[in-house]
């Protein structure tokens, strides 16, 4: 990523930090983990995650460096809080998106849980929201930023009991920086998607596009019609 007016966007990156999304300093430890199941493959995932074709010209995508780690800390959710479903988690992977003309950054993982868990993460989430607008944690250089934290309309009108939409925006150097969140249920799946861009309606449209693409190939794979 070229320095230029993206600085921001560095920062963040580093602050706004979402499952599966790598790793932040945090003191909290790692939320413990069950060994994937043998019958649960990692590498199958990626047939599940968006493609850079789903967001348009210029995008390409990458699988995520470590993208299959189910080591997570507190750090890592928003509000830093704990979520009891990431127990129940077997296997994850997940891609990153780039386009040399576009300076939002966009990220897919898909989650397979055993059980109940997938619904457990979405109540979760919806739990972290009625109970959180805002947060602070500390940037790459030891900066304390704040983050505030916007529930969408959406989660009930338009996507549903089994998705749930959020942004999260910080001001770094003047600038806002938003972060759209799309985390969408199909049977034991989640897909999640998170972009960041100094421009809230395209890191909107971006996520609802990649969110899409990626429920699709989900429900065309497990039979789902939910």
């Amino acid at each position: 990523m070229a320095a230029r007016h993206w600085i921001g966007l560095q920062a963040l990156t580093a602050v706004i930090l979402l499952v599966g999304c790598g790793s932040a300093p945090s003191t909290a430890a790692a939320t413990p983990h069950p060994s994937p199941e043998p019958s649960v493959s990692s590498a199958s995932l990626l047939a599940y995650t968006a493609r850079g074709a789903d967001l348009g010209a210029g995008w390409t995508e990458t699988p995520t460096t470590d993208g299959t780690s189910l080591t997570i800390t507190t750090g890592e959710h928003p509000c830093l809080i704990a979520f009891n479903s990431d127990t129940e988690r077997l296997a994850k992977n997940g891609v990153t998106f780039h386009n040399p003309n576009d300076q939002s950054q966009v990220f897919n993982d898909v989650t397979v849980y055993r059980g109940t868990g997938a619904q457990e993460a979405i109540k979760e989430t919806r739990t972290m929201l009625a109970s959180c607008t805002h947060y602070t944690q500390l940037n790459n250089v030891g900066h304390t930023v704040q983050i505030d934290v916007h529930a969408s309309t959406a989660n009930v009108s338009q996507v549903g009991d089994d998705r749930v939409v959020f942004d999260l925006r910080a001001t770094v150097d003047g600038r806002i920086i938003y972060s759209v969140v799309f985390t969408v249920r199909v049977g034991k799946y989640l897909t999640t998607i998170y972009t960041i861009s100094l421009d809230g309606a395209e890191a909107g449209r971006l996520a609802g596009l990649a969110a899409a693409a990626s429920t699709l190939r989900l429900k065309a794979a497990t039979g789902h019609s939910g």
